[in-house]
């Protein structure tokens, strides 16, 4: 058991270094969530789960962090198959194969309260959205919780469903991710 945890820290040490010579940090879904809901218009609500994501974090020269998420479509679920099937023809179809927000800033990401302004875009088409972020610190971690709103009409999409199920144009999404205190992350999360 020992020499499988040593060996998993060893792997994760060198996965650390490569991405540290690249000049930043990514974080998948195996440090924490993207949720959030939905609603009809009659009022029922129902969860949106990004079952895969990947984070990047990096910093230039001028000290511009830019942040990046990516969530693949067909990892985007309402933990229904005939919705999420309605959703993917409805919202996301033609070439759009991911969901990216994208912002640039010489703002501190210690922790503290942070409202990260970037651009959000869903079928090709680009948004300025803010995601309201909250970071914490624990002994070897850094916590980001945030949450956005996303207008379905600012895309251009029309809400999937019918009748009573037809989905409101408007979906409030939460994410908790940890981000290891560890080289450029810490590094990147910590500079004031």
């Amino acid at each position: 058991m020992k020499t499988q945890t040593n060996r998993s820290k060893w792997i994760a040490g060198i996965l650390l270094m490569a991405t540290m010579v690249f000049g930043a940090v990514k974080v998948n879904e195996t440090a924490g969530t993207i949720t959030g809901n939905g609603s009809t218009k009659s009022g029922s609500t129902f969860p949106i789960t990004a079952r895969s994501f990947e984070i990047t974090l990096s910093e230039s020269a001028a000290a511009v962090k830019t942040v990046t998420v990516v969530l693949p479509v067909k990892q985007i679920t309402t933990d229904n198959w005939l919705r999420d099937t309605h959703m993917r023809m409805s919202i996301f179809k033609g070439d759009s194969k991911e969901v990216r927000f994208t912002a640039a800033t010489a703002a501190s990401l210690a922790p503290g309260v942070l409202d990260l302004q970037g651009e959000l875009i869903i079928n090709g088409i680009s948004v300025p959205n803010t995601l309201k972020l909250t970071i914490t610190q624990s002994d070897a971690d850094f916590k980001v919780e945030g949450s956005t709103t996303v207008l379905l009409s600012d895309y251009g999409i029309k809400p999937p469903g019918m009748g009573p199920i037809k989905v409101a144009n408007e979906l409030n999404l939460q994410f908790s991710v940890k981000v290891p205190n560890i080289g450029d992350a810490g590094t990147l999360l910590s500079r004031r």
